[in-house]
């Protein structure tokens, strides 16, 4: 039963025919049942499936454990890759650090692969123990919508253009364990689960006395994935009256959208702000109701907040990225050069998508290199409005290291000149507004 539900629900959502699927397998008992449905679908389309396993390094025998994870991946059919999260390791925040760490390997990898979708084997389980997470936390109603099934690039920038699916989500863990057991699947048994320092296993273990908790949660959630899809409707429709986005990497924003919609406006100022600073950080929502407020106040020059810059005009407000993030500022180190891709896109602050074939070639902040800029450069900089322009890329020469100054690189290209058959740039922000609203 449970075999054929999953592989129903990923002949709708995957198609029989399309790139290959990758599965993030840790070995555990979810991920194992997981891969395992995956393989035996992918098996009658001829589809390709990876196991991508992630090695945080974090416990001793954790590499074996990953080499083990790989032979069983590959006894199911998968092709199976370890991805090992390298350098000094965090002394805090080490659970939040190590997730921004897998997630980004596991973006990295499935963009290389030309894989869309990436399969995670989050449980109903994992909902409930998010859920009550949340609610320790004082999490608004919308954090009480917990995990979805699909989602576009959940994680920014480091999911972006990946599709998130969780088939499991509706699935027990003590289901997946006798589907295991009755089909002879071996699993690890990972040691941290059973550390009462994690907070999820604190979690686990309190609602293991209260079914009836978890069950009152999964219900809270469904109610609160369809408010927050309504919600999300209504912003698209207000964006689409009254937002512009520009192709140089901001947005045009009609204060008058905000007035007819005040309930909605923290929420549209929330998303524009992502979008515009390519960042996904928290943003507390009476910093957004603060900054609607003084958007809204006759006379509104100019706020900062989650990495945007805005700017009043006579009838609408400019949101451009923060100059600050870029270029630097007291105790925030400007954003250095970084080595542009032949293989694959590389996406450079969180806003623009850069393609080439050409090797050696850099990407950097536009204003650090602006004494290099020629006549014919400074010209064309003109059209894009003054407050932007600080958050425009150019592209450099590799003639450099990560500590050459601006006299030691070669200019190439300053954004807005034509890329050419060189290069492709690409505004992300449009792409980035739809993943969060889809």
């Amino acid at each position: 039963m449970l075999v054929q539900e999953i592989s129903d629900h990923l002949t709708r959502v995957a198609g029989k025919n399309g790139p290959p699927l990758s599965v993030a397998f840790s070995g555990g008992g979810d991920s194992t049942a997981l891969l395992f449905i995956v393989c035996e679908w992918a098996k009658r389309q001829a589809r390709p499936v990876f196991a991508l396993i992630v090695d945080h390094g974090l416990r001793e025998g954790s590499g074996k454990e990953a080499e083990l994870a790989a032979k069983r991946a590959q006894a199911m059919g998968a092709q199976a890759k370890i991805l090992r999260w390298e350098g000094v390791k965090p002394d805090t925040g080490i659970q939040e650090k190590a997730r921004q760490a897998r997630y980004k390997l596991l973006g990295e990898t499935c963009r290389q692969l030309g894989s869309v979708q990436l399969l995670l084997g989050h449980t109903r389980d994992d909902q409930a123990e998010t859920l009550f997470m949340r609610a320790q936390k004082h999490s608004g109603w919308r954090g009480f919508a917990g995990m979805g099934i699909r989602r576009l690039a959940p994680i920014w920038p480091e999911l972006y253009a990946v599709e998130i699916m969780r088939p499991l989500l509706d699935v027990s863990r003590d289901e997946l364990r006798r589907f295991n057991a009755e089909n002879h699947l071996e699993f690890i048994d990972d040691p941290s689960n059973e550390n009462h320092k994690f907070a999820r296993i604190r979690a686990r273990t309190a609602l293991a006395k209260m079914p009836e908790v978890k069950d009152q949660f999964l219900c809270t959630a469904m109610h609160a994935q369809k408010c927050l899809r309504e919600e999300k409707n209504k912003i698209k429709t207000v964006l689409a009256a009254h937002v512009k986005i520009h192709k140089w990497g901001g947005a045009s924003l009609e204060t008058q959208g905000l007035k007819v919609n005040s309930e909605l406006a923290p929420q549209i100022l929330k998303y524009l702000i992502h979008a515009v600073s390519g960042e996904a950080q928290a943003i507390p929502l009476d910093k957004l109701n603060g900054l609607n407020a003084k958007l809204l106040k006759p006379g509104f020059r100019g706020a900062t907040l989650g990495g945007a810059q805005f700017v009043g005009g006579k009838h609408d407000v400019l949101i451009v990225r923060d100059p600050g993030a870029v270029l630097g500022r007291k105790q925030k180190p400007s954003k250095l050069p970084i080595a542009l891709s032949t293989q694959t896109p590389t996406l450079w602050d969180g806003r623009f998508l850069v393609e080439t074939d050409q090797a050696g070639l850099n990407m950097a902040p536009l204003m650090t290199y602006a004494d290099q800029l020629d006549k014919q450069q400074k010209q064309a900089l003109k059209n894009i409005p003054e407050p932007a322009r600080a958050g425009l890329p150019c592209i450099l020469r590799d003639n450099m290291s990560g500590g050459s100054t601006s006299e030691e690189c070669e200019l190439l290209w300053a954004y807005p000149q034509q890329t050419g058959a060189t290069f492709r740039l690409t505004c992300l922000i449009g792409a980035h507004l739809q993943a969060m609203l889809n």
